[in-house]
C-alpha cells in the first residue's frame, strides 16, 4: 500500500510489495499451474491450440520499444527485443522465441505444416478475451506498465521460492515426458532451460524499470493492477 500521506513508496519497498502480492495470490503453486497432461498425444493437442493465431511475443516487445521516451531504457529493451526476435540473426546463437515454440511442439510430433497453418488460423476466442486488456494496456497505459509487467514471469527467476518451485516443475516435466515416450526430451524442454538463464537478465531490467519509473503514488497504484491482472493471466496460459 501507497503511505498514508499520500506518497510512493520507495522503489525497493514498492517491489517488495510487489512480491507479497504473488504470494498472496499463488501460495506454493506455480504461476503457470499447468494441468499434468498424461499422454504425449494430450499435449501435442494443447500445443496445436498454444499455436492458433501466432505469437505475439515479438509484437509485444516492439510495442514496449516505441513507447519508451528514456533512452537508457530504450537501448535496453532494443536489447531485450533482439532476444525475442532472435540473437541467431545477428550472430548468436539464440533462435527467436517463437522457433523456440516450435521446437517444443515439435518434440510432441506436430508438425511443420501444421504449425504454418495454425499460425495464420485466428486466435481461439478465449485467448482474445483474456488478452484484450493486456494489449490494451502495452498501448494505451504509461509505458513503464508494459516493461514492468514482464516481472511476474522473468521476476520468477529472481525469487528464491518461486524459482525452486519452477526448478521442481522443470524437473517433474522431464520425467513425465521421458515417461511418455516422447523421443526428444532436450527438445520439449529447450524454450523452459533457455528461458530460465535469459530471463534473470530480464527480469533485473524490468524491476530497474519499476524502482526507476513507477515512482509516484498514482503510478504504483497502477501497477499493482497491472501486476496482480498479469498473474492471473499467465496462471490460466495454455501449455
Amino acid at each position: 500500500m501507497s503511505k498514508q500521506d499520500g506518497t510512493a513508496l520507495d522503489g525497493d519497498a514498492f517491489l517488495r510489495e510487489l512480491e507479497e502480492i504473488r504470494e498472496a495470490i499463488l501460495g506454493d503453486r506455480p504461476l503457470r499451474d499447468r494441468p499434468r497432461l498424461a499422454s504425449k498425444e494430450a499435449i501435442a493437442a494443447a500445443r496445436r491450440e498454444r499455436h492458433r493465431g501466432g505469437s505475439t511475443t515479438v509484437n509485444r516487445n516492439f510495442e514496449r520499444y516505441l513507447g519508451v521516451p528514456d533512452k537508457e531504457v530504450r537501448r535496453k529493451q532494443l536489447r531485450k527485443l533482439i532476444d525475442e526476435a532472435g540473437e541467431d540473426l545477428f550472430g548468436g546463437e539464440t533462435p527467436a522465441h517463437s522457433t523456440l515454440d516450435r521446437s517444443v511442439s515439435k518434440a510432441f510430433d506436430v508438425t511443420d505444416e501444421e504449425l504454418d497453418r495454425l499460425g495464420k488460423e485466428d486466435p481461439l476466442p478465449e485467448l482474445i478475451m483474456r488478452t484484450g486488456w493486456w494489449i490494451s494496456m502495452h498501448r494505451e497505459g504509461p509505458w513503464p506498465f508494459g516493461i514492468g509487467s514482464a516481472l511476474v514471469g522473468e521476476g520468477e527467476k529472481l525469487n528464491p521460492k518461486r524459482a525452486a518451485l519452477r526448478l521442481e516443475e522443470l524437473e517433474r516435466n522431464r520425467k513425465d515426458y521421458a515417461a511418455m515416450g516422447v523421443e526428444d526430451v532436450p527438445g520439449a524442454m529447450v524454450s523452459d532451460e533457455i528461458h530460465s538463464v535469459a530471463d534473470l537478465e530480464h527480469a533485473r531490467f524490468d524491476a530497474d524499470v519499476i524502482r526507476d519509473h513507477v515512482n509516484t503514488a498514482e503510478l504504483q497504484e497502477g501497477m499493482r493492477k497491472v501486476f496482480t491482472l498479469t498473474i492471473h493471466k499467465e496462471q490460466y496460459d495454455r501449455l
